[in-house]
């Protein structure tokens, strides 16, 4: 399963389709009982995902479950300027 963190619903489909993630791949990470209901999940913060409502509370159960193990890998898509995967001279 793939979690989008975004700061709403709309941010986090329109990532999806733009990765050609397909329905049940993934889901929005709107509160930490996604977390809770997706362990191992690959997260993805996409932009804006520090303005999501839950942020405190998604933030806490993240850091447990890494430590727990409970989680999979977490990318900070924002960190990677441009397109991924795309060639620029």
């Amino acid at each position: 399963m793939n979690l989008i963190y975004s700061h709403n619903y709309k941010s986090a489909r329109a990532f999806a389709m733009d990765h050609e993630f397909r329905p049940g791949d993934w889901k929005w990470l709107e509160d930490a009982g996604v977390l809770q209901h997706n362990p191992r999940a690959d997260v993805f913060k996409v932009e804006d995902w520090e303005d999501n409502p839950q942020r405190e509370e998604i933030d806490e159960a993240m850091e447990r479950f890494q430590k727990a193990h409970r989680l999979g890998t977490v990318v900070d898509v924002d960190a990677f300027p441009g397109k991924l995967g795309v060639y620029r001279r």
